[in-house]
């Protein structure tokens, strides 16, 4: 019988999950990647997850002996027109973090496994999630899990107008 249990986010879950957020921004900062890591910013990003559950999507957290060590927000999602109609309906993945101090109890993995449940409830065919490059420790656990990448996220910062010399 499993240590955990995985249920609904609710409002009492909020500060937890704010420092589950909070501890994944300063992860990923540390790793390279452009991440505010104040408090404002997870509390930000608890509001954006919690405005896309509204609309369509959920969150979930991992509790154990009355703690909450792991959060993560999907959403419901359907495929891009270039996909053949079997990738779609899908679930989107848009946070998922186990506490530092709760990481390689397989965690991370029974979270991946919930919102399967979830997506295959709603009719789902795919989960797609994306992961900071560098985040060797993520990438492993997802793969572990079936994900296989499917495209590379790139961007090129540009100066606004204003900025450009002249």
């Amino acid at each position: 019988m499993p240590d955990y249990v995985i249920r609904p986010y609710a409002v009492e879950d909020r500060e937890a999950a704010i420092g589950l957020i909070n501890e994944l921004n300063n992860h990923e900062a540390e790793m390279g990647a452009r991440r505010r890591i104040d408090r404002v910013a997870a509390i930000d990003c608890i509001d954006d997850d919690t405005r896309k559950a509204a609309i369509d999507g959920g969150q979930i957290v991992l509790e154990t002996d009355g703690r909450v060590l792991g959060y993560c927000a999907y959403r419901h999602t359907e495929a891009p027109p270039f996909l053949p109609e079997a990738f779609t309906p899908g679930v989107y993945v848009e946070n998922l973090v186990v506490s530092a101090e709760a990481r390689g109890r397989g965690y991370g993995q029974a979270l991946l496994e919930a919102v399967e449940g979830i997506a295959r409830a709603a009719g789902a065919t795919r989960i797609t999630l994306g992961v900071v490059p560098g985040n060797a420790l993520a990438l492993k656990a997802y793969e572990r899990a079936g994900f296989s990448p499917i495209a590379i996220d790139m961007e090129r910062l540009i100066r606004p107008a204003s900025e450009e010399p002249a």
